[in-house]
């Protein structure tokens, strides 16, 4: 890759060069090929200042130091990618935040603006899609670990929760703390996974799907 880090660049200054008042960028596509990938990424992260919508379903990465500061609307995929961290963002403007083809054991540090607290506030957010998938051994053991210390996750005006896990690992249903009442809750994975969270109480909700 780094043999086409000047085409990356230049690439990525062109389009931008392009679209100087950008709000909402959205990369639809998966790419096979590293260096498209790379060339989204590089152009998001060329408006990190200004960033309204950001959609992709290959994972961005930004360089170290930069955050979306305005970010509303949040589709990021991790694609099974283990260590991948999305972009680091603030989230006070956060209205939506869907995360794909995460893995049971990431980090929730990127949405965090102390990096000594495992707390998270997510004062703004309406609607959170979060899609695990199991963390595999060559022997096709699930491996259950988290991260190394447990998350406190607030979601205090969330009123859409869609949760997908393929296994019997779901950290979410641990970390999240939700309102007293929300509009809609759908949580897919199987019964007796579920059981295992038997201390996790769901609030009421105008509608609730468990498959």
């Amino acid at each position: 890759m780094a043999d086409y880090e000047d085409d990356i660049r230049r690439t990525g200054n062109a389009l931008a060069a392009l679209m100087p008042e950008l709000r909402q960028l959205r990369f639809p596509g998966k790419s096979s090929i590293p260096v498209a990938t790379a060339i989204c990424s590089y152009l998001a992260g060329l408006y990190t200042e200004q960033l309204q919508v950001l959609r992709s379903q290959s994972p961005i990465v930004i360089p170290s130091g930069r955050r979306f500061k305005c970010l509303k609307k949040a589709s990021l995929s991790y694609e099974y990618q283990s260590g991948y961290h999305p972009p680091s963002m603030d989230i006070a403007n956060l209205d939506m935040l869907f995360l794909h083809n995460a893995l049971p054991n990431h980090s929730w540090t990127p949405f965090s603006t102390n990096d000594d607290s495992n707390s998270i506030e997510f004062t703004k957010l309406k609607q959170l899609n979060v899609q695990y998938y199991a963390i595999y051994e060559e022997n096709g053991i699930v491996v259950p670990h988290r991260d190394g210390h447990p998350w406190s996750l607030y979601f205090p005006n969330l009123e859409i929760l869609t949760i997908k896990c393929t296994k019997s690992i779901c950290p979410l249903l641990e970390y999240m703390v939700l309102p007293s009442h929300m509009e809609e809750i759908t949580i897919e994975m199987r019964l007796g996974d579920f059981q295992r969270y038997e201390e996790v109480s769901l609030p009421v909700a105008n509608k609730v799907v468990l498959k």
